[in-house]
């Protein structure tokens, strides 16, 4: 039954048939404590093994258990989501991914391609998505939090990778679904509605997973890749075995623990809270220190180096304390370099809708900045637009693009005829569970992509609008008649995309929405932006599979806006599952983002996946890991100890 996870059949097991310390497994723990201790069998021998097997028990008594039977010990077992998902079951979903790739004829192109398009993913957030290495496709010396990495990318990097359409298109659904998936056991706050949209989820993802194992074992036979046939050979040389360097065949396994436990998320959350509570990522992140602290020693009689940088850390937060009683801000004492290295000296205050530099360092004259961008497009109409948007501020609209006859904005008078630059901005938002937090963008990162609620469209619009920032600066602005004196404000030049009107997209397709530059040309293309119309940050990952394009920004020369000198992408995908407050900003279901979305929403779920409760699983061996290696002969190959 460890491959039929939300299938009617193993939920009524889950929700009727919970697993209990038993009389009966009690006296079996005993029994076998008995045979190893005073009959001298082994701990992994037949005999112990027969009585245990079962139910997979192992002969250790519950201190707890033992002094009240009421006692059920197994309520204490919580998902695991790091290892059972991150490092179980999506780990083996994308190694069997890779395997199918390895398998075509042109295999190495396709995974030098996967490798590429993984590279040039962008980063997001202070820590949501972060840079990958080279060749991810061998899944070596990773950690678990590159794995999700990987798992929110991955829709936009594997598409058109697989010669068959139909397939293809039936992958990208299933990395959707994953996705959606993943975000929802990795909430914070959850609600009946969301509980009910992961219960729904869990079942089409269970099913298609089964129908992966199917479709994959029938149209693609796979090998080992070369990492992992190279890995098994150095296994089993250093155990002093002779092990062919062949690659051998392998499976995608279902048939394990970390499948069947998806199924208790969600009753797990409705029960004890959300898993960030007891994740295992709380005590993995608690041995950074102590591996930051080996890596600052010559790594020769570390110990008592250890020991030394320990004593002058203290001695230094001890000095820090007492300054600080004093009344000295250290920030203030900070350099310039420094500051930039310190992330906590940028966040500002939080309770404003974004952190910007104050000062008045660095000033652009218009004409300077006229001739220095006189050929891109980017700065057409420049100073008319710039005047438009201040207008509409000060004439405290809603709409910061609207038209004004010449006559009026004319009237607007900017300082010295110049702006005042800067290189990043942070916004601050409130998340989906009532927290704070924040984005940086920088003209001069890779981070610069924004998302701004859409207030005015209809159901047929898309619920944001997408930009990406060009410059950041403000202006000292006056009206003869709105304001006559020069009041300070703060602008972004953007460049817009749009919709992409042929691709379906949304929960119902399950599919990223699509977008695109507006062409130069247009004049929409370019303009100015609040920056408290802001939302957060946006996750945008290039439609790699379309290629670039050099029609959407027509220039004789260098441009600001231009991704590469090889042109634009063509498309990118908004990607929904960057973080969990990303995903709760699409389904509505953000108990945070009340009054920061819109009136209307994409709501639709998609269609329930048809249910499969058949897969490719031998269910002789229900205990493998992820992957099955099969040998000559079809069956699992499990290597067994001699018994003592």
């Amino acid at each position: 039954m460890l491959d039929q996870m939300g299938t009617a059949a193993a939920r009524t097991i889950v929700r009727e048939a919970p697993r209990l310390d038993t009389p009966e497994r009690r006296k079996a723990v005993r029994n076998a404590q008995t045979l190893i201790h005073r009959r001298g069998y082994a701990v992994t021998g037949k005999k112990v093994d027969k009585l245990l097997k079962g139910d997979s028990s192992t002969p250790t008594a519950n201190a707890l258990a033992d002094r009240n039977e009421r006692y059920n010990f197994f309520s204490l077992f919580l998902p695991d989501a790091l290892h059972e998902i991150g490092g179980g079951t999506w780990l083996a979903t994308l190694r069997h991914l890779i395997r199918i790739l390895y398998s075509l004829p042109d295999g190495e192109s396709r995974i030098h391609t996967l490798n590429k398009r993984f590279r040039d993913v962008s980063p997001f957030g202070r820590d949501s998505v972060r840079q990958l290495s080279d060749h991810i496709t061998d899944l070596t010396l990773m950690r678990i939090h590159e794995y999700e990495t990987i798992l929110k990318d991955s829709s936009p990097c594997f598409e058109d990778l697989f010669p068959d359409p139909e397939f293809d298109n039936f992958v990208q659904s299933l990395l959707f679904t994953f996705g959606l998936w993943h975000s929802f056991a990795k909430l914070g706050m959850h609600t009946d509605s969301s509980l009910r949209r992961m219960d729904q989820c869990t079942k089409d993802l269970g099913n298609m997973l089964r129908h992966f194992q199917i479709t994959s074992a029938t149209k693609y036979p796979t090998l080992e890749t070369p990492a992992e046939a190279a890995k098994r050979v150095r296994q089993g040389q250093s155990k002093g075995r002779t092990v062919s360097s062949g690659r051998k065949p392998r499976t995608f396994n279902i048939s394990t623990y970390k499948f069947h436990s998806m199924d208790h998320y969600v009753p797990g959350i409705a029960r004890v809270g959300t898993t960030d509570n007891y994740t295992t990522a709380i005590c993995e992140a608690s041995l950074r220190e102590p591996n930051d602290d080996y890596l600052r020693t010559s790594k020769r009689d570390y110990e008592a180096q250890i020991v030394g940088n320990a004593v002058r850390k203290q001695v230094h937060f001890d000095m820090r304390a007492k300054l600080s009683r004093l009344g000295i801000n250290l920030k203030a004492k900070l350099s310039k370099k420094d500051k930039q290295r310190d992330e906590t000296a940028f966040k500002g205050d939080p309770t404003f809708r974004y952190d910007i530099a104050q000062h008045d360092d660095s000033r652009l004259a218009f004409r300077q900045m006229e001739i220095a961008n006189a050929y891109d497009p980017a700065f057409n109409d420049f100073l008319d637009k710039l005047r438009c948007h201040c207008l509409a501020r000060l004439a405290g609209l809603v709409s910061t693009d609207a038209k004004f006859p010449r006559t009026d904005y004319e009237d607007v008078q900017f300082h010295r005829d110049s702006i005042w630059p800067h290189a990043r901005i942070a916004i601050n938002y409130t998340t989906y569970d009532v927290r704070r937090a924040q984005d940086p963008i920088g003209t001069t990162t890779k981070k610069r992509d924004i998302m701004v609620l859409n207030t005015t469209g209809g159901e047929t619009h898309p619920p944001f609008y997408y930009a990406r920032v060009l410059g950041i600066f403000h202006v000292k602005v006056k009206h003869p008649k709105l304001h006559a004196k020069y009041q300070r404000m703060d602008v972004l030049h953007v460049r817009w995309f749009v919709q992409d009107a042929s691709y379906e997209s949304g929960w119902a397709a399950r599919r990223h929405d699509r977008i695109q530059f507006i062409p130069s040309t247009d004049p929409r293309a370019f303009g100015f932006l609040d920056p408290a119309l802001v939302i957060r940050g946006a996750h945008l990952i290039p439609a790699f599979a379309h290629g670039r394009t050099h029609d959407l920004l027509r220039s004789f020369g260098p441009s600001i806006a231009r991704d590469s000198p090889d042109g634009d992408w063509k498309y990118f995908y908004a990607a929904r599952f960057a973080d969990c407050d990303m995903m709760m900003r699409y389904t509505n279901l953000g108990v945070g983002h009340e009054g920061a979305r819109p009136r209307f929403m994409d709501m639709q779920h998609p269609e329930p996946f048809p249910e499969i409760t058949q897969s490719t699983t031998n269910h002789d061996d229900d205990w493998g890991d992820e992957d099955g290696v099969i040998d000559e002969n079809g069956l699992d190959v499990i290597d067994e100890e001699p018994e003592e």
